[in-house]
């Protein structure tokens, strides 16, 4: 399969942002927290582009949704690490496949720490999950852990409706 590569605005607008809304890649990418990056090339001056491959638009849209539920940048760095770690590549996976993925929903699992600070240091077990059974599941083999379950297939859906839109108007 050939790679594709998508300019800011086009990753932008994949991840589902209003092209107003570009510099949150930036920031990112930019972001040490986070440790995403522009996988195709980075910007080295004033006029440069940075070029995105899907792999980094996955990343980017999963950041972007988990930076919606509340998370802090800290721990969505650290979600992304432990997904990458596990070569969990589910999501770009699914964004290929043609399969049913409305589902699909990221399952963390932490443990509460009273009177520490809120960083990534926090004990944690990220993984996918495609029913709410299995998400009980893993909670009841932690117990007193804290639970986060983040639907992603609807996210999942509109990112595979532009990215092919994206892509057939190239």
């Amino acid at each position: 399969m050939d790679k594709n590569f998508f300019t800011l605005e086009q990753a932008a607008r994949i991840i589902g942002l209003k092209p107003k809304e570009k510099w949150r890649v930036i920031k990112f990418v930019q972001s040490k927290e986070y440790g995403l990056k522009s996988s195709a090339g980075s910007a080295a001056g004033s006029g440069s582009r940075r070029y995105y491959e899907l792999d980094d638009l996955c990343e980017l849209a999963l950041a972007l949704r988990l930076l919606e539920t509340g998370l802090r940048s800290m721990v969505i760095g650290k979600i992304i690490r432990q997904l990458r770690e596990k070569n969990d590549t589910t999501l770009n996976a699914l964004v290929r496949a043609q399969g049913k993925d409305a589902d699909l929903r990221l399952v963390i699992i932490r443990k509460p720490e009273v009177g520490k600070p809120l960083d990534e240091k926090r004990e944690q077990i990220v993984c996918w999950v495609s029913t709410v059974s299995e998400a009980e599941k893993l909670w009841s083999a932690n117990p007193a852990r804290d639970v986060i379950l983040v639907p992603v297939g609807q996210m999942l859906s509109g990112f595979k409706h532009r990215l092919a839109a994206s892509t057939v108007s190239r």
